[in-house]
């Protein structure tokens, strides 16, 4: 697992150009998510784990018109660019969460600055993009312990993983 802090550090420098880096993997990720059929269900609580710039946000808002989302990410810069890119109507389906699933500090929204708590056994449906590859052990324990009964983790990786 790689330092937190670090980690945190690297994306908050990179945010700028974040987008035209990762234009390509971002390319391949929306077609994958755009023609695969992935059944959102009618009011879907879905959570974004290392949600970066909201590339997932964008596209699961266009494929739901009831879904709410909470995308986090340890990088408040990533969170900034992911303010800019959601439309007015797609920015009302998503809550900003500040955090790293591998420390043990508390999340927060973004802006705002309130704790936040994700429940447990809350969600629909878990999304991770890049991110398990910082933290498979906490990534995965997150994303199962958010999970409803029934619900379903997409781990779409930028790197090979166990996962």
């Amino acid at each position: 697992m790689l330092n937190s802090t670090k980690v945190t550090k690297f994306y908050d420098r990179k945010a700028d150009s974040y987008d035209k880096l990762m234009e390509m993997l971002d390319e391949q990720i929306k077609k994958f998510l755009l023609q695969h059929p992935i059944q959102i269900p009618e009011g879907a609580k879905i959570l974004d784990i290392g949600s970066g710039t909201g590339l997932i946000e964008e596209i699961l808002a266009l494929k739901s018109s009831s879904c709410m989302i909470i995308a986090m990410d340890c990088s408040r810069n990533m969170l900034e660019r992911c303010i800019r890119k959601l439309n007015r109507a797609d920015s009302e389906k998503v809550i900003l969460v500040n955090g790293d699933f591998n420390s043990e500090q508390p999340f927060y929204t973004y802006p705002g600055n309130c704790e936040i708590t994700l429940e447990k056994s809350s969600f629909d449906m878990v999304f991770a993009s890049g991110s398990v590859e910082y933290g498979l052990k906490n990534a995965v324990r997150l994303a199962y312990s958010s999970l409803k009964p029934g619900g379903r983790f997409f781990n779409i990786g930028v790197r090979p993983n166990l996962v």
